[in-house]
């Protein structure tokens, strides 16, 4: 029963991925309170992010907040950096679904730093690019965003993952749209969404 804890906030993030995301808050949830019962703590974190991310999305706002700033402090106690990395893509989850771009692209860029240092950029344990991009757009970051887009490209071009692939095409538009010219559209070709 020990990695019980473990195994529900994968699955929990697995749901929430799905937009299964009732299912997704109620496994997080099962998970925190399985962690309490068998003393397994160590991913509180990340049922916590998950749990955060789940009410960003859901207009719980300051939920989202309580849960992300917990699951923030207790990766930082544990010196767990890609939980750190969660807990701040579930912030400027938060911030993003409240059109807060400059505070969400804070926190987004915070998860880049991280990402770069850890390895794991554009992985299904921290993704967050996409959002970053949206961030940039809205407020008129149309370089930032292209470069963001420019890396996260490469990143699928490398990778068999094809989440990373499909995860681009909603971003492209929006992308050209904001940056009007032929320079730009010309930066814009088709990305190969094999499955």
């Amino acid at each position: 029963m020990g990695v019980l804890p473990f195994r529900l906030s994968r699955l929990a993030c697995l749901q929430f991925w799905q937009g299964s995301w009732s299912a997704a808050r109620a496994t997080a949830h099962e998970a925190l309170k399985m962690a309490d019962d068998t003393g397994w703590v160590t991913d509180r974190p990340n049922s916590l992010a998950v749990l955060a991310r789940v009410e960003a999305v859901t207009g719980r706002p300051e939920d989202a907040r309580g849960h992300a700033t917990r699951a923030l402090a207790q990766a930082e106690q544990a010196g767990a950096r890609p939980q750190v990395a969660a807990s701040y893509v579930a912030l400027g989850l938060m911030e993003l679904s409240r059109g807060r771009y400059p505070a969400a692209i804070g926190h987004f860029e915070i998860v880049a730093e991280l990402a770069q240092e850890t390895g794991l950029a554009d992985t299904p344990l921290v993704w967050w690019s996409s959002d970053l991009i949206e961030a940039y757009v809205h407020e008129g970051l149309t370089d930032l965003a292209q470069k963001t887009l420019r890396r996260l490209e490469r990143s699928a071009a490398s990778s068999s993952a094809v989440r990373t692939r499909r995860s681009i095409r909603p971003i492209r538009p929006r992308c050209c749209r904001a940056r009007r010219g032929p320079a730009f559209d010309s930066g814009c070709p088709a990305i190969p969404l094999s499955t």
